[in-house]
């Protein structure tokens, strides 16, 4: 059984959307690196701060 010719050209296409949304991806993680400080210490686990329990 024979192939329709419309049935290989959505892999082309998907292909296209994937390649532009990988470009648009790595230009979002440049402008994200933009803005992170990269002085900035590793994060730290902070424990919540313990809350009084209330009276019953």
């Amino acid at each position: 059984m024979a192939y329709r010719p419309e049935a290989t050209r959505p892999l082309r296409d998907r292909r296209i959307e994937y390649t532009i949304a990988d470009d648009a991806r790595a230009e979002r993680r440049k402008q994200d690196a933009v803005h992170i400080d990269s002085t900035a210490g590793k994060w730290r686990y902070r424990p919540v701060p313990a809350t009084p329990k209330m009276p019953e």
